[in-house]
């Protein structure tokens, strides 16, 4: 059979087919609103997170819970990040208009926040004692585990509960647990504990305190091995200060300071001793020179055997149209037992050459002989204005012995000029002395000189004589041995330049003895002479040079040897720059002075004994009306009393006679 055949079976056929489909427009189906998303993503954290969630449905509203249950459109409605502080898990659904509820999203955060780490205190370091350490932890209620082993702490470790005592080199480490917490970093701290011992105060010997004499200080340190370093000038003592490696001469009153130090060990704490040296010598005024009757003398003394002082000053006395200062041109003058004062002569030159052949300015000391008469010299004045020699007879007649004439037509001639130093004389009355200038080789270099008793001026020795080693410019006198040999220095040349020790033989030969300026103690500039002793040994001052540079004592063996003696400057209260000569006792001590110095920095009376210790007699310009800046020797009398003269100072400061008594 043909379709066309069957046409109504077709059509039954189809419709007796079922449709499952939709009925009506509420049976359409709908879209699921997309599953939210976590930012940051589920995990395991140290820190509290911020979580916020989103979704890809446009309008979507989110609820969530983090207690672990699901989620429904009755939660909580997301609308902000979510603060997740410990470990949870969060639940959010989406529901948007137009879909279906979304699947459940689910994100686990593990917050593993660690306790904070342990502070040790005091900070690791080195320390020189030992030390308490405590460890604290900023988290609430934590425990604190530690070790001093060097190990890793754990729980199992010892409990922090006090401070731990850390007596050694070792290392501290902690941790802290707290509920809530995981476990803390691990703090760690290496303690390097140096106990250093303090090396002992220095001691002094004697102690300080007060004495009549001059002291050897002695300091010790009963730490092996300590170095000690002191000062002698009131300031705080450092290693950098003097190293103390021989005892301490104190010769006046001053404090000691020193500290010590032992190789690894601290420095002792600063030891100080107070010396109070009283020598009970009594110095006294004898005379103020007032201008009219003297003024400024440089010169020492001469005393004769009824105790009277003779003298002159450079300036002073009787005065003419310009005068300089307005005071006369100097003065030989005469001090009696009693202290009188008299002018026995005042010189009258006036800087040109002299028709009277009078001198002026009279720097040197007076000779006096057996007779009783006078003798000196003055470096400018007479017939040539080139200094004279000039003699005070025992009735006080004054006459000019001798007028340098170192030129003649300006041509040089063989004679001295600007005799500065006194004169010696000998048993026939020969009087012997220097001048500073003159002579054929340099105006500056000088001469010795003779005068007989008869008025004949000699030379006996050009400086410089053709010999470049040859001392100049002799500011000092002479001394003579019991063999006629002449002794003396020079101011200036020498090897060195710094001056010479030089002898002249009875036959007129000379020879320099000792050049000065050697090495880093030698002396330098005398302008002092030469004292000797029985054995033929030499003593004498340098104004310069010096480990100081303040000036020295020196002797020059019978042999030419030579050795520092003394150094001055070597304490805040020493003199310094001794100008003068030197004089010696029966028991070979050596006196003399210098222009500055001492307590009051107005010049010393000093004392060196034979062993070599110094010490100041007495500080000039200890009151308004003392004498000030010696620049002469002292003289001594049979008793032992000292006396000289100051430049300055007295009751007028035109300078002073002063005696020492012990």
């Amino acid at each position: 059979m043909t379709l066309r055949d069957t046409p109504c079976l077709f059509v039954i056929s189809f419709l007796a087919i079922s449709w499952t489909g939709p009925t009506s427009a509420t049976d359409v189906p709908s879209t699921a609103t997309a599953a939210p998303t976590y930012s940051p993503k589920a995990g395991t954290y140290t820190t509290a997170q911020k979580v916020s969630i989103s979704d890809a449905t446009t309008a979507a509203t989110i609820y969530y819970t983090t207690n672990g249950t699901t989620p429904t459109t009755a939660s909580t409605k997301y609308t902000v990040p979510i603060a997740v502080s410990r470990s949870e898990t969060v639940k959010a659904i989406a529901v948007a208009t137009g879909f279906t509820e979304s699947a459940v999203a689910s994100a686990l955060y593990t917050i593993e926040t660690p306790a904070a780490t342990p502070v040790l205190s005091p900070k690791a370091g080195t320390y020189t004692t030992a030390q308490k350490v405590s460890i604290s932890d900023a988290t609430t209620a934590a425990t604190i585990y530690y070790t001093t082993n060097g190990t890793t702490p754990t729980t199992a470790s010892t409990k922090y509960t006090v401070p731990i005592a850390v007596s050694r080199i070792e290392t501290v480490k902690a941790i802290a647990v707290a509920s809530g917490f995981t476990e803390s970093a691990v703090a760690s701290a290496l303690y390097t504990i140096e106990t250093l011992v303090v090396t002992a105060n220095p001691i002094f010997s004697p102690k300080g305190g007060a004495y009549t004499t001059v002291q050897k200080v002695s300091i010790s340190d009963a730490t092996a091995g300590a170095t000690i370093f002191y000062t002698t000038n009131g300031t705080m003592p450092t290693t950098s200060s003097t190293k103390y490696t021989a005892p301490i001469t104190v010769n006046n009153s001053e404090t000691i300071e020193a500290l010590a130090i032992a190789p690894g060990d601290t420095q002792s704490g600063v030891a100080s001793a107070a010396y109070n040296i009283n020598l009970k010598w009594t110095e006294s005024i004898i005379f103020s020179f007032d201008g009219s009757d003297g003024a400024y003398p440089q010169a020492g003394l001469t005393i004769d055997a009824a105790g009277n002082l003779y003298g002159t000053s450079e300036y002073g006395g009787a005065t003419y149209i310009g005068s300089p200062f307005g005071l006369g041109t100097g003065t030989v003058f005469k001090i009696s037992v009693a202290g009188a004062e008299s002018v026995l002569h005042s010189f009258t030159g006036s800087g040109a050459a002299e028709p009277d052949g009078d001198g002026y300015d009279p720097t040197g000391s007076l000779i006096i002989d057996s007779g009783g008469n006078l003798y000196g010299t003055t470096p400018l004045g007479g017939a040539n204005n080139t200094g004279t020699v000039f003699k005070i007879s025992a009735s006080g007649a004054y006459s000019v012995l001798y007028s340098f004439a170192p030129n003649s037509g300006g041509v040089p001639d063989f004679d001295g000029a600007n005799p500065s130093a006194g004169l010696i004389v000998d048993g026939a009355g020969n009087l012997y002395g220097t001048t500073s200038g003159g002579g054929p080789y340099s105006f500056f270099q000088g001469t010795v000189f003779k005068i007989s008793a008869a008025g004949a001026e000699t030379v006996l020795h050009f400086f410089g004589d053709g010999n470049p080693l040859d001392g100049d410019a002799p500011v000092a006198g002479l001394i003579r041995d019991t063999a006629g040999n002449l002794y003396g220095t020079t101011s200036g040349g020498g090897t060195y330049t710094f001056g010479t020790v030089f002898k002249i033989a009875a036959s007129g030969t000379e020879s320099v003895l000792y050049s000065l300026g050697f090495g880093p103690d030698g002396g330098q500039g005398p302008v002092g002479g030469v004292v000797m002793d029985s054995d033929g040994n030499l003593y004498g001052t340098t104004v310069n040079g010096g480990a100081n540079s303040t000036g020295t004592v020196f002797k020059i063996s019978a042999a030419g040897d030579y050795s520092l003696l003394y150094s001055f400057g070597a304490s805040a209260k020493d003199g310094q720059k001794p100008h003068g000569g030197l004089i010696r006792d029966s028991a070979g001590n050596l006196y003399g002075t210098t222009a500055m110095g001492g307590t009051n920095g107005a010049g010393t009376v000093f004392e060196i004994e034979a062993s070599g210790t110094e010490s100041i007699l007495y500080s000039f310009g200890s009151s308004a009306t003392d004498g000030q800046i010696p620049y002469a020797g002292l003289t001594m009398d049979s008793a032992g009393n000292l006396y000289g003269t100051t430049f300055n100072g007295g009751s007028y400061n035109y300078g002073a006679v002063f005696k020492l008594s012990p």
